[in-house]
């Protein structure tokens, strides 16, 4: 194919749903491209081994080979072409991250894909526009009427598959329709049918992350189609144009500190909706006047220095305006009763007391805007009748809810612990146990004292209302069960412990809490084959002797400083929380030991620059593997680790990382050499406290016989040499070893010798490290540790 007349660049679009390429074709015609297409990896590997495009955009999922598998082609023959990929699965910062690294990929593309991402990505590749939009409206709204054309045909074949799962549900079947539920995923958003890529997405997650298939899933199928069904005769309208005189999903913050505001445009890209920023009152006044500017949630300084102007103008400008919508008005404040009287008069919605932490002011504006956390609530439903858990089951899962159910009240916390849910609706009367001693129970138990417990009953008088609230049941429901009363009364209850858990929890400095770390620690232990993540817990030494003598810093504004601090060094908006007083946890994902240690480190020693205080900390890593058996294991492990990291020799960061049980009990091994017996002991007890087998020699001929008479398999995990010993050159040393076997072992020199000349023969020799004595035990604890348990150190083949 050679490029079309007057067309700068050429591209290849490769995906295997008709519907998305029609799509893509459509929302590039705007732009001065080319656009070739292919439905197929082989026959996309031959046009791009013949055509010299521009760049690519191809669908990891694809027929005929996977997007992988063709990327990997590609860059294997030497084609340096710039690729984006078109993906509904990898959708998280670190999987994007983990893509472009892996296959020199330039731009990730998160399916539903919309004309803005189109636009993002063709201005990535720097291409020249040719804005032609009322043109481009029209083909979208033919294009919008042919996919609605084809919606029947779709939802036939949907149903014929699920059809065929229900009545077999072997691989094959199961695996075709996930394979057409990820392309109905993959363009039914684009096209307005948001609610169906939803719903397809969790069906093929569903289908990916279980292991057996039974009757109550399978039933629970039926549920699907018929939401599936629902949602294409409703599609969202104006997915593609926003009318003049629309809400725009969007935040207008007016604040003239310049610094918090600039924190808001770092943070914002971790939500949905838009966020602009203004410091002018006056400025911002002109902008909410704009007929075409119409933010659904405005929030505002109340007071503005040099000016007489107020948060009370810009409310006044809005309610002004022509056409005025009922925006959401939200005002910063200082503390005082007359202030927030006043507001509450003027009609304010929202307050908020400065300081405010930027992170809390844009997730509690993500709660206002949309009712996401719904899909994210996980329900169970507890009842011996399975006639009463699939009504649950139906009427929930209307609403957005992902409910399980339970027949069995002995597999409640086995179950309680597998599928952690949010809610636990459970009958009264159960065979063997009675309702009230199981809430009674589960109320005493830390793990579960938080969890939203709703009871059922026939019989529903004083009495038993009396004692459902004694064992601080959350909220009571009569049997026969009504559906609108059961979603209404669920829903109101649901969104009053959303609020509270969100806001209440996070009103101290913006940060989860230890519950939402327990979702997300259990997410990665469930995540099938999951990559690497560690847990990090710091906490600030001596944290109790706040305020400082100053006397003008609080507890509350320390705390406020560091969330905002680690949001704003690191953009961890997503995978910091805040424990208790001075404790914080943070979530690694994709890190090397070593590497994680050096952030770590650095980020800690940037909180104690930034607050300009004497603060020292207490640090434990927890690397997360599968020998955890679930969330709270892994807090255990990093409590044990922050009381190790206090055994260190004191310092402004005492860090200490924390194995496993499982993998404490195959010991690693470290030999030391040296003719100091009393540095010998104090490294011998210190690597004894992290679990290692420490031998120690402190000849070299005693070493050698050892080391000599082992096979290879059996070699230390690191050996560690004086090369002042009193019958030979360390060198000497590990040039034998060398000799002696196919693969040196791991081998750090700390001695007196210090010269450069030194160093670097020790290194040339084959050395991971040379450390001249002093030195510092707590950074070679950290060197050595990191070298034994995840080794970026291969040994290389003795010549």
């Amino acid at each position: 194919m050679s490029k079309k007349e007057n067309l700068p660049y050429n591209l290849l679009c490769v995906d295997d749903d008709p519907d998305f390429i029609a799509y893509f074709i459509a929302a590039t015609e705007p732009y001065n491209i080319a656009v070739d297409t292919s439905y197929h990896a082989q026959d996309a590997l031959n046009k791009i081994q013949t055509v010299p495009y521009d760049f690519l955009v191809i669908d990891l999922h694809l027929q005929g080979g996977s997007g992988f598998e063709l990327i990997e082609k590609i860059r294997n023959e030497g084609i340096e072409t710039p690729i984006a990929v078109v993906t509904g699965v990898y959708r998280d910062e670190e999987s994007f991250r983990l893509l472009k690294e892996r296959f020199q990929i330039e731009f990730v593309l998160d399916k539903p894909i919309y004309p803005q991402q189109i636009d993002a990505l063709l201005t990535h590749f720097t291409l020249e526009m040719i804005h032609v939009f009322s043109e481009q409206e029209e083909k979208f709204h033919l294009l919008k009427e042919t996919y609605e054309k084809s919606i029947g045909k779709k939802y036939a074949t949907l149903h014929q598959l699920v059809r065929e799962v229900q009545h077999n549900p072997e691989e094959q079947h199961l695996l075709a329709l996930k394979e057409y539920a990820h392309k109905i995923a993959g363009s039914a958003g684009s096209y307005g049918f948001p609610d169906v890529t939803s719903l397809c997405q969790q069906l093929e997650h569903q289908i990916e992350a279980q292991h057996t298939f039974d009757e109550e899933w399978l039933f629970s199928l039926d549920s699907f189609l018929r939401d599936i069904k629902y949602h294409f005769q409703l599609p969202e309208k104006d997915t593609f144009i926003l009318e003049s005189h629309s809400f725009r999903n969007s935040l207008f913050v007016i604040d003239e500190e310049k610094q918090f505001l600039e924190l808001l445009e770092k943070e914002k890209d971790n939500f949905s909706y838009e966020v602009f920023c203004e410091s002018d009152p006056q400025v911002a006044i002109r902008r909410l006047k704009e007929p075409d500017f119409n933010p659904r949630v405005v929030i505002s300084t109340n007071k503005f220095s040099g000016t007489s102007r107020t948060g009370y103008d810009l409310f006044s400008a809005l309610k002004s305006k022509p056409h005025y919508l009922s925006t959401l008005f939200g005002l910063i404040i200082d503390d005082g009763i007359d202030e927030r009287l006043e507001a509450a008069e003027k009609g304010i919605k929202y307050l908020y007391h400065r300081p405010v932490s930027a992170h809390l002011l844009l997730h509690s504006v993500s709660h206002v805007l949309e009712a996401e956390h719904l899909r994210k609530i996980k329900v169970l439903v507890l009842d011996n009748e399975p006639e009463v858990c699939q009504f649950v089951t139906e009427s929930l899962g209307e609403i957005g809810m992902n409910v399980n159910s339970l027949h069995d009240p002995k597999q409640l916390y086995s179950t309680l612990q597998d599928y952690m849910p949010h809610v636990l609706i459970m009958d009264v009367f159960l065979p063997d146990y009675n309702g009230f001693d199981l809430l009674k129970t589960l109320r005493a138990d830390f793990n579960y004292n938080n969890l939203m417990i709703i009871i059922i009953s026939v019989k529903v008088d004083d009495t038993t209302r009396q004692r459902a609230y004694a064992e601080h049941a959350d909220g009571i429901l009569h049997k026969p069960l009504d559906k609108s009363m059961l979603q209404s009364r669920v829903h109101h209850l649901i969104n009053r412990h959303v609020m509270f858990d969100t806001l209440f929890n996070r009103k101290w400095i913006g940060l989860d809490r230890t519950n939402h770390l327990i979702d997300a620690l259990h997410e990665v232990l469930t995540r099938p084959k999951f990559s690497r993540h560690d847990l990090v817990v710091f906490e600030i030494n001596q944290f109790s002797r706040f305020p400082f003598s100053d006397h003008k810093t609080t507890k509350y504004q320390l705390l406020i400083l560091i969330s905002n601090l680690l949001q704003k060094i690191n953009n961890f908006a997503k995978s910091c929380y805040h424990l208790n007083e001075g404790k914080f946890a943070i979530l690694y994902g994709g890190y090397e030991l070593q590497d994680l240690e050096k952030e770590v480190t650095e980020l800690l020693l940037d909180i104690k620059r930034e607050i300009k205080f004497d603060i020292s900390f207490h640090c434990g890593i927890v690397p997360i593997s599968s020998h955890y058996k679930n969330a709270y294991d892994i807090l255990s492990a990093a409590e044990e680790s922050i009381i190790e990291s206090k055994e260190l020799e004191p310092s402004t960061i005492q860090m200490s990382v924390h194995l496993s049980k499982n993998e404490k009990t195959e010991k690693k091994e470290i030999m030391l050499i040296d003719p100091d017996k009393e540095l010998m002991e104090l490294l011998k007890k210190s690597y004894e406290l992290h679990n290692f087998i420490v031998t120690t020699f402190t000849t070299g001929e005693d070493a050698l016989e050892n080391l000599l008479s082992r096979q290879e398999k059996q070699l230390p995990s690191l050996i560690i040499a004086e090369r002042m010993l009193p019958d030979m050159d360390g060198f000497t040393l590990l040039s034998t070893l060398k000799t002696r076997f196919h693969r040196q072992p791991p081998f750090y020199f700390l001695t007196v010798y210090g010269s450069d000349k030194d160093v670097s023969n020790g290194l040339a020799l084959g050395a991971i490290d040379y450390i001249v004595k002093p030195f510092n035990l707590p950074l070679l604890m950290q060197k050595s540790l990191a070298t034994v348990l995840h080794p970026p150190y291969t040994p290389k083949p003795s010549k």
